[in-house]
């Protein structure tokens, strides 16, 4: 009796084919089927041109030709061989065709017009954030960088350091991904001056909150921490690094079950802010060994109500919102005079901070004014205070303020006994810990080059060429409403011929409560009129807020202009 035949195994392809069957068109409905996509997707190109002939940012899909026309130019500007001046070329389309991309899909008609509806019934139905939001039990949001931060691999794993510094692309400055050298070199450019430095890592919401993200941690009583965490702890104590862990003062501070944070915005209450102020002061007036202050500041209880910036990241409809406005009652600081307090740069104090620092002290922000971090520490410590404060970037943004300000000639380290240092914990995993110079100026200029300068309280109007534009945020991608952008400008020329041939950085507003504003459009190759104002002008009310720089250290250390569209 024969064997019966073994059955052949199916190819993958031939039991999909089995599977799905076929499907059989005739050829006049494929036409039409072939005709109508490509309908679909012609309309949509012509419609975005005719729409942004109105914006403020130029027809999008032109705005490449613009980089095109400046590579003759970076070309022979470039220094070295013919491929040195070849990759400089290379790196700067790169960094176009990356800004050319993202604003292309930014700023979409589709984009704006289906994102809203669209993520209100992904949140009202399934329970979903977006890229920059995670949704939470109770109501809570959570910005992503700082979950990510948390329950993200050690930021101290030599493989994640690894990676993170062969990470970024060839237009951009390399990341420095482990913070102790940079810690340490801070520390110790500061010592050689006679100055304590005060480390504040303030705790990112998932740290004191993670039951309201995952139900398995209610009832959780410890701080929670990257994993690394602990172990750069231990090794600041090793280094005799004096370092003021809010986390778990924070938390033996709330009573159980009551938040530390608001729901729906990345930040503290002014509850937990006071409380880490107060003991702050205590902190600095022992290591800093002060005397009493003896400033009689006066205190003024407001009550504010705003919008979380998480909640304005999901970029829900304004006409349904979901999440509430949140209210909390803030303790402004008056002066002796009345007035709103202000920083002394003469103070013995140096706070660097970020928005934890700035969230209740900046209107723009949206939760008061006159009662951030520096002001309740000044306060309670009765005496002034003298602040670096910039929303982001707290591993590095405000030191690289102190460094220019120092390498131009501004001591602003002179009679400092402490300066205190408080950044986002979220920045040990995701920040740019690069070392930074704090040698005093002045700096060398280039004899050959002419920048403008405006005396204080006047004002120039000129034209010139822009060389080269920051980038600029998309609306909605970051916690913070708004941003500066800085310009190089040359071949500057007014009308009454007081200005001819000088060069400027400029800085102008480029997003104005998530909106942006008409400057956002400019490029590099652009001619554009200003009216132009000394920055030292306006320094006091925009240092805070969030900017791009030039990239050429050279240029950072002129004195930049104010600028307003003409």
């Amino acid at each position: 009796m024969a064997k019966p035949e073994k059955p052949q195994r199916l190819t993958r392809e031939e039991a999909a084919r089995i599977e799905i069957g076929s499907t059989d068109i005739s050829a006049r409905g494929a036409r039409w089927l072939v005709i109508g996509f490509l309908a679909l997707f012609a309309w949509v190109a012509p419609l975005q041109m005719l729409l942004d002939l109105r914006a403020p940012v130029r027809v999008q899909a032109f705005t490449f030709l613009r980089a095109l026309r400046q590579t003759p130019s970076i070309f022979r500007d470039a220094s070295g061989p013919v491929w040195s001046r070849v990759f400089a070329v290379n790196r700067f389309l790169l960094r176009e065709i990356d800004v050319y991309e993202d604003r292309l899909e930014r700023e979409s008609f589709l984009d704006a017009r289906l994102v809203p509806p669209m993520q209100w019934f992904m949140t009202r139905y399934a329970g979903l954030g977006n890229e920059q939001a995670y949704l939470g039990r109770d109501g809570w949001l959570f910005f992503r960088p700082g979950v990510d931060s948390v329950v993200g691999p050690g930021f101290l794993d030599p493989r994640v350091l690894r990676q993170r510094a062969a990470a970024g692309n060839e237009w951009q400055e390399p990341v420095h991904p482990d913070p102790i050298p940079a810690i340490l070199q801070f520390r110790d450019q500061l010592a050689e001056r006679d100055i304590r430095l005060v480390l504040v890592p303030v705790p990112v919401k998932p740290t004191m909150h993670p039951e309201k993200l995952a139900r398995h941690y209610v009832g959780h009583q410890e701080p929670l921490h990257n994993r690394s965490y602990a172990e750069f702890m231990r090794r600041m104590e090793d280094a005799g690094l004096f370092v003021f862990d809010a986390a778990p003062f924070l938390a033996r501070a709330a009573p159980e079950g009551d938040p530390t944070y608001l729901h729906t915005d990345t930040h503290w209450l002014p509850e937990s802010m006071e409380r880490v102020a107060e003991e702050l002061a205590d902190v600095v007036r022992i290591v800093g060994r002060l005397d009493p202050g003896g400033t009689e500041y006066r205190e003024r209880q407001t009550v504010v109500s705003a919008q979380g910036d998480i909640a304005r990241m999901l970029r829900l409809p304004e006409q349904r919102p979901l999440f509430p406005n949140e209210t909390v009652s803030i303790r402004e600081v008056l002066d002796p005079n009345g007035e709103p307090w202000r920083p002394d740069a003469a103070a013995e104090v140096l706070l660097l901070g970020d928005s934890f620092s700035n969230i209740y002290a900046d209107e723009r922000m949206g939760w008061g004014r006159a009662a951030g971090l520096a002001e309740r520490m000044s306060y309670h410590l009765r005496r002034p205070l003298d602040t670096i404060i910039r929303n982001d970037a707290g591993a590095v943004a405000t030191r690289r303020i102190l460094s220019q300000q120092l390498r131009g000639g501004t001591d602003r380290l002179v009679g400092k006994k402490v300066v205190v240092w408080q950044f986002a914990a979220r920045e040990l995993a995701v920040g740019n810990w690069t070392p930074v110079d704090l040698t005093l100026g002045p700096a060398e200029r280039i004899t050959e080059r002419r920048f403008l300068t405006v005396p204080l309280g006047e004002e120039r109007l000129a034209e010139g060429r822009i060389v080269e534009a920051t980038p600029v945020p998309t609306p909605g991608s970051v916690p913070y409403q708004d941003h500066i952008r800085s310009l190089h400008i040359v071949d500057l020329r007014s009308p009454d011929g007081a200005v001819a041939g000088e060069e400027a950085v400029v800085y102008l507003w480029s997003m104005r409560e998530n909106r942006w504003t008409p400057a956002a459009g400019l490029g590099a190759g652009d001619r554009v009129t200003l009216r132009l104002r000394s920055w030292d002008e306006v320094a006091d009310d925009l240092e805070a807020i969030n900017r791009s720089e030039v990239r050429d250290l050279e240029l950072q250390l002129q004195e930049p202009l104010w600028g307003e569209l003409h």
